[in-house]
């Protein structure tokens, strides 16, 4: 009877969750070691990997540092260097506003891609950079030319781009 009332749970639980809601995905901590997958790739193959990774991510923070300082200084005429007296133009104020609105975006992400930088770097570190956090397969060696930091196969991506 217990287990009627379990299997019940279930079917209802599935029947309850909206179809367009993706699943959770696990982390590489979780499902790689579980699994005793390990990169395939030898040590100096992954420090070529952690170099290419560890200039983006300089790149990167430079880029953003610069942005930063840009975006965040003050606007109109404070930004300008006018001292007068007279008030912007809401015309300008707006443009201001537009440009510190969009590179804000712009930092955003950038933080997320330093933050999935850092996570490429910590699989380097654990010994498995490159194995797909979704099925746990290796990710192929172009796409990690390509997208040093990508976290999936191109298989998986896919998929995760459909839903």
């Amino acid at each position: 009877m217990n287990k009627a009332k379990k299997t019940a749970k279930k079917v209802a639980a599935k029947k309850a969750r909206p179809a367009a809601l993706p699943r959770k995905i696990k982390s590489v901590k979780t499902i790689a070691p579980l699994r005793g997958v390990k990169t395939q790739y030898n040590s100096s193959k992954l420090k070529e990997f952690y170099s290419i990774l560890t200039k983006i991510k300089h790149h990167l923070d430079v880029d953003k540092n610069n942005l930063e300082e840009k975006s965040l200084r003050g606007s109109g005429k404070d930004a300008s260097g006018d001292l007068s007296n007279f008030p912007i133009h809401l015309a300008d104020a707006g443009s201001d506003t537009y440009e510190q609105d969009f590179s804000l975006e712009i930092l955003e992400r950038e933080d997320i891609e330093l933050k999935d930088i850092d996570d490429a770097i910590e699989r380097i570190e654990n010994k498995t950079y490159g194995v797909c956090e979704e099925c746990s397969k290796h990710i192929n060696e172009n796409r990690l030319k390509v997208i040093p930091y990508a976290r999936f196969c191109i298989n998986c991506q896919e998929l995760l781009e459909k839903r």
